[in-house]
């Protein structure tokens, strides 16, 4: 029972990461860089600051876990900058 959680457990984080992806690419593509989208993205990122920081794990140096939250905020800018140059080309 206990492996079962732990390989319920590893793959949430790639999932994580892939949703905050593609919602920065489809804010980027749908908005553009305007007003709504600088204020969606920074809303965005504090929440993504307060995932990482109320995390279970916060004070300890784990490099699974810290690292894939740390990766999901860098996805999303990178997943919004690729979605404003794609909405810029259309």
């Amino acid at each position: 029972m206990t492996r079962k959680k732990e390989r319920i457990s590893k793959n949430n984080p790639k999932l994580i990461v892939f949703a905050l992806g593609f919602i920065g690419f489809i804010i980027g593509i749908a908005l553009g860089v305007n007003f709504v989208s600088i204020l969606l993205v920074t809303i965005m990122l504090f929440l993504l600051m307060m995932y990482v920081r109320t995390s279970d794990n916060y004070g300890e140096y784990n490099i699974g876990s810290n690292s894939v939250k740390f990766l999901s905020s860098v996805t999303f800018l990178l997943c919004w900058i690729i979605g404003f140059m794609v909405h810029s080309l259309l």
